[in-house]
C-alpha cells in the first residue's frame, strides 16, 4: 500500500476515534487488534485469514468484521493494514459509538 495512503488510512481511524489511538495500527498487528477487539466490544465479530497459508513468499491477510447479516473485509499484504481497511469500512457505515 502506497505511504499517502497508509496516512490517510491513519486520518480516517484518527477521526473516527473518539480517543487518540497511541501506536500506529496500520504497521503495529497489536494496535490493529485492539482496534478489532474494540469492534467486537460493540457487537462486531471479527476473523483474520492467512490467505497464503502454504506459501514461504506470498503473503495476503483478509481480515472480516461481521454484525447483523453485513461483512465487512479487506484484504492486503500486511495484516495490520487489512484490519484497519476492514475497521474503517465497518465504523463508516454504521454509527457504532
Amino acid at each position: 500500500m502506497p505511504n499517502s495512503a497508509v496516512e490517510e488510512l491513519t486520518r480516517q481511524l484518527n477521526q473516527l476515534f473518539d480517543f487518540e489511538i497511541s501506536a500506529e495500527p496500520t504497521s503495529d498487528i497489536n494496535a490493529a487488534l485492539r482496534i478489532a477487539d474494540f469492534l467486537e466490544t460493540k457487537g462486531y465479530s471479527f476473523k483474520l485469514k492467512d490467505m497464503c497459508p502454504k506459501s514461504m513468499y506470498d503473503t495476503q491477510w483478509q481480515a472480516t468484521f461481521a454484525s447483523a447479516g453485513t461483512e465487512f473485509a479487506a484484504k492486503d499484504s500486511q495484516p495490520a493494514v487489512a484490519i484497519c481497511i476492514a475497521a474503517v469500512a465497518a465504523l463508516e457505515s454504521a454509527a457504532v459509538f
